[in-house]
């Protein structure tokens, strides 16, 4: 009586099947993986673009938040500014610190300012690049006026599907307006 059964070794068939069996799950294995990939991470580089509009929406938001305070001086990561554009500007910046090209010293993140004087619907204008009151303009506003802060960016993609599809990158657009506080009475 036999305990074990004696296999018949593989003929040269059966090692062929075999064989072209393995292959194609070897290249179902490869076309399913990239797909799952590809997939994959589209979804982060869209959760990437998704995290850098709020960054800049947000980076809007603190800037207008300072310029209607009418601070002249403020103190951003222990550096102290003493122009009330310097600290919208870097404020601003700081906010998009994480972002490719953000923080204090990235180029990538563009800032205007601009206000309005309600009383007579008066623009004082842009500054270019940035929030400037070296010209006397005042881009920033005085007390009760309306002042605007817009940040651009553009984001660029990881992925190289994405990126194919938008090799310029996306361009993203923070505004936010406010009006500044009284620091005496409105006229």
């Amino acid at each position: 009586m036999l305990l074990f059964k004696r296999h018949r070794p593989a003929t040269r068939r059966t090692r062929l099947r075999m064989a072209c069996e393995a292959g194609q799950n070897v290249a179902e294995f490869a076309i399913v993986a990239t797909a799952f990939l590809m997939f994959f991470f589209g979804i982060l580089d869209c959760a990437r673009l998704f995290e850098s509009w709020t960054a800049v929406q947000h980076a809007a938001r603190e800037g207008a938040r300072l310029a209607v305070t009418g601070q002249t001086t403020c103190t951003i990561n222990g550096t102290t500014y003493n122009t009330r554009a310097t600290c919208i500007n870097n404020t601003v910046k700081n906010s998009t610190t994480g972002m490719l090209g953000g923080g204090i010293n990235g180029g990538s993140v563009g800032i205007e300012c601009q206000s309005w004087t309600y009383a007579s619907s008066y623009a004082s204008g842009s500054g270019s690049g940035s929030c400037s009151d070296s010209s006397g303009a005042g881009f920033d506003g005085a007390q009760c006026d309306a002042v605007e802060v817009k940040v651009t960016y553009t984001h660029k993609f990881m992925t190289f599907f994405l990126s194919a599809i938008k090799p310029s990158g996306v361009p993203l657009v923070g505004r936010q307006r406010m009006i500044n506080e009284p620091f005496g009475i409105c006229g």
